[in-house]
C-alpha cells in the first residue's frame, strides 16, 4: 500500500479551494477526495473522506458490498462509519467521517483492487 502521506493543513487547502475539495490519485486506481463543509442526515461533517474505485466486471454496488464484507470481516466496528450511498453502476463510492477511518477502510480495500 502507499504510504499515507495526508497534508497537514488539509482544512486550509480546502478553504483555499473552490470546490471545497482535496483529490489524491496516490493509492490508483483509488482515488481519495476529502470534502469541506459536507451536510449528511442535518449534521455539520467538517471534512468528509472518500475513496471512489471506477470498477471493471462487477457494479460497483457489488464492489462496495465486497468491501462491507471484507471490513466486517477484518474490523467490524468501520462497518457502521461507512456511508455508501454515492455508489453507482460504474463506480464504488465509500466516505467515512475522520481521517482515521479513511486510512483503516483504505488498508482494507487496497489488497482488493492492488
Amino acid at each position: 500500500m502507499p504510504e499515507w502521506n495526508i497534508p497537514t493543513d488539509m482544512r486550509a487547502l480546502i478553504d483555499a479551494d473552490e470546490d471545497s475539495m482535496w483529490d489524491c490519485d496516490d493509492w490508483d486506481p483509488i482515488t481519495l477526495t476529502v470534502c469541506g463543509d459536507t451536510q449528511y442526515e442535518g449534521r455539520d461533517i467538517d471534512l468528509s473522506w472518500q475513496i471512489v474505485y471506477e470498477t471493471t466486471g462487477i457494479t460497483g454496488y457489488e464492489f462496495c458490498d465486497r468491501v462491507k464484507a471484507a471490513v466486517a470481516s477484518v474490523d467490524a466496528e468501520l462497518v457502521p462509519l461507512l456511508n455508501c450511498g454515492d455508489t453507482e453502476t460504474a463506480a464504488c463510492v465509500i466516505w467515512v467521517e475522520t481521517e482515521h477511518a479513511c486510512r483503516r477502510l483504505l488498508e482494507i480495500v487496497w489488497p482488493m483492487v492492488a
